[in-house]
């Protein structure tokens, strides 16, 4: 695999990818839900993720157990951790009109 592109700043960057651990509204087993949510950000839920190899999850003690998983998958981690290492990565624009905003700023985060 290769090494991200440099950007318009002559650097490499990576966007981080976030997620929302969400509860619906409408939910009928809220209080489920909820411990559900808890568990998710935790160490034991981001090693067990991580032990499958299939994504690296948010937390550093996953990363570990993903490596090795991938290692044993004979897959290559560098494309996806050396971003990490150099400390080159960077938080997404915080709006609260993502749809409206995102062909603003999309573009500008894309190298060509």
């Amino acid at each position: 695999m290769l090494h991200g592109r440099f950007g318009p700043t002559g650097k490499r960057a990576s966007m981080f990818n976030g997620l929302a651990d969400s509860i619906w509204s409408g939910s009928e087993k809220k209080d489920d839900a909820w411990r559900w949510v808890k568990y998710l950000p935790g160490s034991e839920c981001q090693k067990t993720v991580g032990s499958h190899g299939a994504v690296f999850p948010a937390r550093p003690e996953g990363t570990e157990p993903a490596k090795d998983a991938c290692r044993k998958k004979r897959v290559g981690v560098t494309p996806f951790t050396r971003q990490v290492d150099e400390t080159t990565t960077f938080q997404p624009p915080i709006t609260g009109h993502a749809v409206t905003s995102r062909p603003c700023w999309l573009p500008r985060s894309t190298a060509p």
